[in-house]
């Protein structure tokens, strides 16, 4: 089991490194097929770098880990560690995994309708016509 406390920091510094990118690179969009975007709407960038930011602060978590006599992290635990933090900070949090499970075909979770109207189908899980749906598939959910 992860430690929440391992979560949150890491999540913090994914959050705080990824809005400091966004906000530095407001001059300096890339070209996709003919468009400038930015980190926010180029998702294999933003993966690209989530990955490089993960990386680095993993390794710092394990080295305060190590300066204080305890051993790095295991498989497992940093395994989870950065499914958890990814999910948290460009994911839709504890639902990360459902959301992108086929396999998965209800849910329970409170949905409700939105100011535009839509609702969702009739197997209480958003469709793509759906908000909730757009909000969770989306580079910032």
């Amino acid at each position: 089991m992860v430690d929440r406390r391992l979560v949150r920091e890491l999540t913090s510094r994914l959050s705080a490194r990824l809005v400091d990118a966004i906000q530095a690179e407001s001059g300096t969009l890339t070209t996709v097929a003919g468009r400038r975007v930015g980190l926010r709407e180029d998702r294999t960038r933003l993966e690209l770098q989530m990955g490089r930011w993960m990386a680095e602060e993993v390794s710092s978590i394990n080295q305060s880990r190590l300066q204080r006599g305890d051993g790095l992290l295991d498989d497992d635990i940093d395994r989870e560690l950065r499914r958890l933090a990814y999910a948290e900070t460009v994911g839709t949090g504890p639902l990360e995994q459902f959301m992108t499970d086929d396999a998965v075909e209800d849910s329970n979770a409170p949905f409700t309708r939105s100011r535009s109207g839509s609702a969702l189908n009739g197997s209480n899980r958003p469709t793509r016509a759906c908000p909730h749906w757009r909000i969770a598939h989306s580079p910032w959910a």
